[in-house]
C-alpha cells in the first residue's frame, strides 16, 4: 500500500498537496506498478503528485541502460493507462561516490552510468509525457558536488537539501522554472 502524506506550501497561495510515494526496486515491475496505479486512480481524491525515484538497483543488478529507458517508457504507459491524473515527480538518480562503495558494487555503479540513466530517463519522460505532467528533481549534480556526504557511496542521508529541493518543486508554480535548475 502506498504511503500517503499531505503538505502545504510556505507561500500559503498554492493548494494543499495530496502526495503518494512508494518504494520500488527496479524500473520494470509491471506486476507491482499496474495494480498500484489502478488503486491510486480509483482513490477519491486522487493524489496531486506521484513521486518516483528509481535507477540505483537497475544500475547494480540489471546493468542494461537501454533496458532502463524501455522500462521508464513502460512505467509511463502504465501510469497513463491507469487513468491516474496526478503530476509525476521524477527524482533523478543520484551520483555515485565511487571511492566509498563496497567491493561488490565497484565497477557496476558509477557516476558515469548514473548520468547516462538520467539522460535516458529524461528522453523517455520527454517522449511519454507533456511538460506540465512531470517535474524532474535534479539530484544528480547536487550529489555529485558532495560525495563526502555519502557514507556508503550510494545514499545521501545527511543531504537535507535533497528533501528541501523536492518540497520546493511541489510548491513551484512554473514547471519550466524548476527544469531550468538542472542547467
Amino acid at each position: 500500500m502506498p504511503a500517503a502524506a499531505s503538505a502545504a506550501c510556505p507561500d500559503g497561495q498554492s493548494p494543499a498537496l495530496r502526495l503518494t510515494y512508494y518504494s520500488k526496486a527496479y524500473v520494470t515491475e509491471p506486476c507491482y506498478d499496474d495494480p498500484l496505479f489502478q488503486l491510486l486512480a480509483a482513490a477519491n481524491p486522487q493524489p496531486t503528485h506521484v513521486v518516483i525515484g528509481i535507477g540505483l538497483w537497475d544500475m547494480l543488478y540489471t546493468r542494461n541502460s537501454l533496458k532502463f529507458k524501455t522500462g521508464v517508457s513502460t512505467l509511463l504507459a502504465s501510469l497513463k493507462k491507469s487513468g491516474l491524473h496526478s503530476r509525476l515527480v521524477w527524482l533523478e538518480v543520484t551520483a555515485i561516490s565511487e571511492l566509498k562503495l563496497p567491493a561488490f558494487k565497484m565497477g557496476s555503479m558509477t557516476t558515469a552510468l548514473a548520468s547516462a540513466l538520467n539522460t535516458l530517463a529524461a528522453d523517455a519522460l520527454r517522449e511519454g509525457l507533456r511538460q506540465d505532467e512531470v517535474m524532474t528533481v535534479p539530484l544528480f549534480e547536487l550529489t555529485r558536488a558532495a560525495p563526502e556526504l555519502s557514507p556508503d557511496g550510494v545514499h545521501y542521508p545527511r543531504l537535507l537539501s535533497i528533501a528541501a529541493r523536492t518540497l520546493d518543486a511541489f510548491c513551484e508554480r512554473k514547471p519550466s522554472t524548476f527544469e531550468s535548475a538542472r542547467s
